[in-house]
């Protein structure tokens, strides 16, 4: 029977350390807990309806950098930046903070 311990220990948030290319640096990256992940896909999707496999879903811009500043405040560990510190970041760092939020979602992405 599963335990605890070893319900933690599969799903815990756990850290991994990735290279970007937008500013020549490695950071250090967690999971998102299933609460800020709602919290995330709630600015992303909004009011959407789930939709059948294979279809592309278009997500203005403008949620999708909202959804990507609110993602990289959870889950940037290191440098660690709060959401108010990430939007008072120049126009520039916008490439910086894209790939940090691709780096979180594919780290989130279930292992198959």
């Amino acid at each position: 029977m599963l335990d605890k311990e070893e319900l933690l220990t599969k799903f815990g948030l756990g850290t991994k350390t990735v290279a970007l290319e937008s500013v020549d640096a490695e950071v250090e990256i967690k999971r998102l807990t299933i609460a800020q992940r709602q919290e995330v896909n709630e600015v992303l999707f909004g009011d959407a309806k789930i939709q059948k496999a294979g279809k592309n879903m278009e997500i203005e811009v403008t949620r999708y950098n909202k959804a990507a500043l609110i993602g990289v405040s959870y889950g940037l560990t290191k440098p660690k930046l709060s959401t108010r510190e990430i939007s008072h970041l120049s126009e520039n760092a916008n490439d910086f903070i894209i790939e940090v939020f691709n780096a979180i979602q594919e780290f989130d992405e279930p292992k198959k």
